[in-house]
């Protein structure tokens, strides 16, 4: 069973992590994994998602750190495929985009 590319605010709430970032290595560490390089452009691939924040680029992962866990609404996992469709290309290693509170 393949675990939810999705952490929902009542999951940020439950993990009680202070950042973005220890929630998603509380709820899924696969999020923040190492894709690996790629034969397509080797020296251009990013190998780690890019963090998106309410649509907008943020950063590298460890931009996550930045983060409250109490601005965030829920944290989603775009593949390196989804990303390419969602945000263009460039993103090899996918895209953690966070959705904050209202």
């Amino acid at each position: 069973m393949q675990e939810s590319q999705i952490i929902t605010e009542e999951e940020v709430e439950g993990s009680r992590a202070p950042t973005a970032f220890e929630v998603i290595r509380k709820l899924r560490a696969n999020f923040l994994s190492y894709r690996g390089e790629t034969s397509l452009n080797r020296n251009s691939s990013q190998p780690y998602p890019i963090v998106y924040v309410d649509g907008q680029e943020f950063g590298p992962i460890a931009s996550l750190r930045n983060i409250p866990a109490s601005q965030v609404s829920t944290i989603r996992l775009y593949r390196s495929w989804e990303a390419t469709m969602t945000f263009g290309t460039g993103y090899m290693g996918g895209v953690i985009a966070i959705t904050t509170r209202k």
